[in-house]
C-alpha cells in the first residue's frame, strides 16, 4: 500500500480531496503476459528458496514453507493485482522457478517499455522502481488534485 500526504492551507477553503480512481486494475497474469522475458542474474533464485519454491502457495511468503524464514519473499498470485513492489528483489514468478525479470517489474510498476534505467543492471533497475511511485499512480493523484482544487487547470 502507498500513503500520500497532500497538504492545503485552510484559509483557501478547499474541500477534502477525494481520490477517484478509474484505471483498470491489472492482474499479475495479465502483466506477465504483456511483458517480454529477458532472464538475467537478478532473476535467479537462491538455492535455499529454489528448493522450497513449489511448497509456497500463490500470494504467500516463503515463511509458509520454512517456519518463519523467508517471510519477505513472496510468490505472486497470478489471479490478483500485483502488490506494491518494494525495492528488494523478493518477488517470485507464480509459475516459473525464478524472480521476476526487469521487464515484468516495469510492466507491473507502469513504467514505459522504453524507460532507460541506466547501465547498472537488473537488480538496480528493480531497486529504482521499488523506490519510486509508479508513474500511473502519480498521474492519478496529480489529476485528482488538479481537477478538484484547480478546476482542471494547472
Amino acid at each position: 500500500e502507498r500513503v500520500f500526504f497532500v497538504a492545503r492551507k485552510k484559509s483557501l477553503g478547499w474541500e477534502d480531496l477525494k481520490m477517484n480512481v478509474s484505471a483498470k486494475r491489472v492482474l499479475v497474469d495479465e502483466a506477465l503476459r504483456a511483458s517480454t522475458v529477458a532472464l538475467e542474474p537478478s532473476c535467479e533464485l537462491t538455492p535455499a528458496i529454489s528448493i522450497m519454491y513449489h511448497q509456497i502457495p500463490f500470494g504467500k511468503s516463503g515463511a509458509v514453507a520454512r517456519e518463519g524464514s523467508f517471510f519477505n519473499w513472496m510468490k505472486l498470485n497470478p489471479y490478483s493485482r500485483a502488490p506494491t513492489l518494494a525495492a528488494a528483489n523478493l518477488y517470485m514468478h507464480p509459475t516459473e522457478r525464478r524472480f521476476l525479470c526487469v521487464d515484468e517489474w516495469r510492466t507491473m510498476s507502469s513504467f514505459p517499455k522504453d524507460y532507460n534505467f541506466g547501465e547498472r543492471g537488473g537488480a538496480f533497475a528493480k531497486y529504482l522502481m521499488g523506490m519510486s511511485v509508479p508513474p500511473l499512480m502519480a498521474h492519478c493523484v496529480s489529476k485528482n488534485i488538479v481537477e478538484q482544487w484547480f478546476d482542471g487547470k494547472a
